[in-house]
């Protein structure tokens, strides 16, 4: 879990945990955060697998999210402006969560995923009223629901929730590809390369940094409570032909 803070409508500083410090998506959240001024707390299990840097103005907190007790342990005592949570997959995991930082911060951001949008595609393109009826195999199960069982809350319980949706995204450490920096030597390789399907779907990447700018954006904003956002990119790809082209 990663955490970080930003100036509050008083002018004090207050503080915004962010789920995992070290993935693709956060840490480009947590980086942009410090960069605006913002003082940053990370929640997670100190580790890094992917090295990536992150601003040494962060205050870390070390738990094991999946251990309740652990989480309410290094919580105690603390409130936050807003938390980030980029690591709940179903209605239960949503609804543990709900309960840990019910009280503990003035808005929940629960990012889930632009994969959640109803298949096949009826219309293009995508946006938040679309259908989230995904009848294909999940890459992260339940993930459908989560959203949906962390907005219940805000029903029931007037919990201050916001459900982000990210597609595709990637940054320095994880080029866009399946397979990774495997897949850009094969491709100086000439090799064959794994693609979506025959290669003719449509796509869209997003830029970690770009992702961040919509997402520090809804921090702390009082209008973004009960609302849900997808933030990708603009551009769509066709991956066959343009792999293709690039190698």
């Amino acid at each position: 879990m990663t955490g970080q803070t930003t100036m509050a409508r008083d002018g004090r500083a207050a503080e915004r945990p962010l789920h995992r410090r070290t993935g693709t998506i956060s840490t480009s959240c947590v980086r942009l955060s410090v960069e605006s001024g913002m003082r940053v707390t990370g929640l997670n299990r100190g580790r890094n697998s992917a090295s990536r840097e992150l601003p040494e103005a962060v205050t870390w907190l070390s738990a094991d999210v999946t251990d309740d007790a652990s989480l309410a342990g290094v919580l105690d005592g603390l409130h936050f402006d807003a938390v980030v949570n980029f690591l709940s997959y179903d209605d239960d995991d949503a609804r543990r969560f709900v309960s840990l930082f019910q009280g503990r911060t003035d808005q929940y951001v629960h990012i889930s995923s632009a994969s959640v949008y109803g298949k096949p595609v009826q219309q293009v393109p995508l946006v938040e009223s679309t259908p989230t009826h995904n009848r294909f195999p999940r890459l992260r199960p339940g993930e459908v629901t989560g959203g949906a069982g962390a907005t219940a809350c805000l029903r029931e319980e007037g919990f201050p929730i916001t459900v982000v949706r990210p597609s595709h995204t990637y940054d320095e450490a994880g080029p866009p590809l399946p397979g990774g920096w495997t897949v850009v030597e094969r491709m100086a390789r000439r090799a064959e390369i794994p693609v979506h399907g025959d290669g003719t779907s449509l796509w869209t990447l997003t830029h970690a940094e770009d992702f961040a700018l919509g997402l520090v954006g809804l921090l702390g904003n009082p209008r973004a409570i009960g609302e849900t956002f997808h933030i990708t990119g603009d551009d769509i790809y066709n991956l066959g032909p343009d792999l293709h082209d690039r190698g």
